[in-house]
């Protein structure tokens, strides 16, 4: 007789062993769908003088969903709509894409 499988919580997962998760599900949803289309999705806010990122947002597309995985803006930046018009950015992408 089989022995159960272990179950182990976490709050240091390596990347390898998450990377069994996110690698399953994508060959699982690529199978049932028939293709896989993800494509990475970043807008980034950059300082005026030095051109480096300071915050913005990160994600991905895939099989027609837009996936926003971070969202970040310094504070002296969370004024003037600029949250507002990096998501919109990142919308209107998600919708070219379908």
């Amino acid at each position: 007789m089989a022995s159960e499988p272990n179950t182990v919580l976490s709050d240091a997962p390596e990347p390898a062993e998450t990377a069994v998760i996110a690698d399953g599900l994508r060959a699982f949803n690529t199978s049932q769908a028939g293709y896989d289309d993800y494509r990475p999705l970043a807008v980034f806010v950059t300082d005026p003088a030095s051109g480096k990122v300071v915050g913005g947002l990160y994600g991905g597309s895939y099989l027609g969903q837009l996936r926003i995985d971070r969202f970040f803006l310094p504070e002296g930046l969370r004024r003037d709509r600029i949250g507002s018009r990096v998501l919109a950015m990142a919308e209107e992408e998600g919708r070219r894409r379908g």
